[in-house]
C-alpha cells in the first residue's frame, strides 16, 4: 500500500460526517466502515444501514424536507437514498464511462430548495446536479484552461437563499461561486504565516455560511478557523487554536470541521483533540466539548473531532470522530447527551 492511499485510510477512518434532519429527530453518520447509518437521536436506535458505497463515505446531507439523505464517498459516487426505506434513490457518477482515473468526492450539500445538490470532488471540480433526473447542472471548475494541477475541493456549502456556493479547496482558498452562472464571486485567502511553507499545509477542510447569508466561516489545517464577510471578503475575526503536546511530539490542530448554531450567534469546530463552542461575536471559547478517549496510544493520539452539527433548534451539537463514535452535546452544558457507538475498530486498523 502506498504512503499517500495509508494516510488517505487513516484519515477516513471512524465517523466522518454527522448530519442532523432538519426536524431534529434523527441523526445521519458517514463512515470509514464504506456505511451511512439514520439513527434516532431520542432512543439512539439505529434506523437504517446504507449499504452499498464500496469505499470510505466521507460526506452526509439531508434534503431540507427529510425525505432523502445524500452521501458522497471515496468510491466517487454520490448517492441519494430514501431516508423512510433505506433504499438507493439515484446514483450520481461524473465518471461513468470515462475511462481515465475517477476521483473521490468529499463533500456534498443539498440547495435549500431540495432540487439540486453539489458535489466536491479530489479532481478540483465542483458539480451542481438536479436531484431529480441526476443529470450535471453545472461544473465549477477554478483551474479550468490552466495548466498546472488541481487542488482538490474539500468542502462545499450553499448560501441560504441558494444563489452562491462556496467551496474550501487544498490550495488554501475559499470560492464564493454563482450558483446560476458558474462564475466566482469572490476568492477568501488569508495572508500565511511564515511557519506556512505551502498550501499543503493549509488547506480549507470545512467551509460554512452563517444563517443571515452575511458571514462565511472556514476551517482550515493550520489551527485556525475564520470568519469571512461573504460581501466583501474581508476578514472579520480569526479563531486560533493552541497546537497539541504529546511529550516533545506538537500536533498541527486541524481544524476539520465548522458549523454555525441557528441563531448565528455561536460558531462550533471539531479539531485534533476536541469539539469547541465559540461566541462568534468576540471570539471568544464559550465551551469546550471533551470525550474521555480509549487507552490505545495510537487511537489517543489522532482520535480527532471530524465533523459537527448544529441541531435544527440549537440546543444540541453533534459530533463524529475517529473512534467510531458519533456523540450528542448538550450545547449549554458541554455535557454528553447521548453516544451512537459504531462497530468497533482501532484507527490503526
Amino acid at each position: 500500500m502506498s504512503d499517500e492511499r495509508r494516510e488517505r485510510r487513516q484519515e477516513r477512518l471512524g465517523v466522518n460526517s454527522v448530519a442532523w434532519s432538519p426536524d431534529g429527530r434523527q441523526l445521519a453518520t458517514g463512515s470509514g466502515d464504506y456505511k451511512a447509518r439514520i439513527w434516532d437521536k431520542t432512543a439512539g436506535e439505529l434506523v437504517h444501514v446504507l449499504k452499498g458505497h464500496r469505499y470510505f463515505v466521507s460526506s452526509v446531507a439531508w434534503s431540507p424536507d427529510g425525505r432523502q439523505v445524500a452521501t458522497g464517498c471515496d468510491d466517487r459516487k454520490t448517492r441519494i437514498w430514501d431516508a423512510t426505506t433505506g433504499e438507493v434513490v439515484r446514483e450520481l457518477d461524473p465518471y461513468e464511462g470515462k475511462w481515465f482515473r475517477a476521483f473521490p468526492v468529499n463533500s456534498v450539500a443539498w440547495s435549500p430548495d431540495g432540487r439540486q445538490v453539489a458535489t466536491g470532488h479530489e479532481d478540483g471540480k465542483t458539480r451542481i446536479w438536479d436531484a431529480t433526473t441526476g443529470e450535471v447542472v453545472r461544473e465549477l471548475d477554478p483551474y479550468e484552461g490552466k495548466w498546472f494541477r488541481f487542488c482538490p475541493v474539500n468542502s462545499v456549502a450553499w448560501s441560504p437563499d441558494g444563489r452562491q456556493v462556496a467551496t474550501g479547496s487544498q490550495d488554501g482558498k475559499t470560492r464564493i461561486w454563482d450558483a446560476n452562472t458558474g462564475e466566482v464571486v469572490r476568492e477568501l485567502e488569508f495572508i500565511r504565516t511564515a511557519g506556512c511553507l505551502s498550501c499543503a499545509l493549509c488547506p480549507i477542510n470545512s467551509v460554512a455560511w452563517s444563517p443571515d447569508g452575511r458571514q462565511v466561516a472556514t476551517g482550515s489545517s493550520d489551527s485556525t478557523a475564520r470568519i469571512w464577510d461573504a460581501t466583501t471578503g474581508y476578514l472579520v475575526r480569526t479563531l486560533e487554536i493552541k497546537m497539541i503536546s504529546c511529550g516533545c511530539v506538537h500536533f498541527i490542530n486541524d481544524v476539520r470541521s465548522v458549523a454555525w448554531s441557528p441563531d448565528g450567534r455561536q460558531l462550533a469546530t471539531g479539531t485534533m483533540d476536541k469539539a469547541r463552542i465559540w461566541d462568534a461575536t468576540t471570539g471568544e471559547v464559550v465551551r469546550e466539548l471533551e470525550f474521555i478517549r480509549t487507552a490505545c496510544f495510537c487511537c489517543h493520539v489522532v482520535s480527532h473531532v471530524k465533523s459537527v452539527a448544529w441541531s435544527p433548534d440549537g440546543r444540541q451539537v453533534a459530533t463524529g470522530s475517529s473512534d467510531n463514535t458519533a456523540r450528542i452535546w448538550d450545547a449549554t452544558t458541554g455535557e454528553v447527551v447521548r453516544e451512537l457507538e459504531e462497530p468497533e475498530r482501532c484507527c490503526c486498523w
